[in-house]
């Protein structure tokens, strides 16, 4: 799952809006969505979330509103048919397999973010909750028409064991 923010804080899919170079970004990637959670604001076409029990899937956020209020409604009650819809409050979720990267119990122990010619990275990377990592760019040229950013994870699995990856957006700068 990839997301940015805008100046606002907004949080945008890259592919639905473009960097403005007169804009400063923070870029994330997130190696395990969140923890779905009673009583929440969850946003269609932004939201994917796992389930306190892993259970193999992936829960896509494609009506928003409000999850349900009763912790009755539990893991065991969402269903794990790939492309069903799963009603809670007033959201609707479709099940995906789980492709993300960490499972229960891991964590990104290290995240380094490196950038293309000419563009600077302005802040060093920051791992949140230890599932996301964010980088902040900004001062991209008027004459960049893309740049790259790589994120070099490390992940250390319940196990113990050890795991490294590279993930690379490609981000479009918005022509002036």
């Amino acid at each position: 799952m990839i997301i940015y923010s805008d100046d606002s804080g907004q949080l945008i899919w890259p592919d639905t809006d473009l960097h403005d170079p007169n804009s400063k970004k923070d870029y994330y990637i997130s190696y395990r969505p969140p923890v779905r959670t009673n009583e929440t604001v969850y946003t269609k076409g932004i939201d994917v979330v796992v389930l306190p029990e892993a259970n193999g899937c992936l829960y896509e956020c494609v009506s928003g509103g409000i999850s349900n209020t009763s912790l009755l409604h539990s893991t065991n009650t969402f269903t794990t048919i790939e492309g069903k819809l799963q009603e809670d409050g007033d959201v609707k979720w479709k099940c995906k397999a789980d492709t993300s990267r960490l499972r229960d119990g891991d964590v990104i122990s290290a995240s380094t973010w490196t950038a293309s010619d000419p563009l600077i990275i302005l802040t060093g990377t920051d791992i949140i909750s230890n599932i996301k990592t964010v980088v902040n760019v900004s001062e991209v040229p008027s004459t960049l028409k893309k740049f790259t950013l790589t994120n070099h994870c490390t992940i250390l699995r319940a196990s113990g064991r050890i795991e490294e990856y590279d993930k690379s957006l490609i981000i479009t700068v918005k022509p002036l």
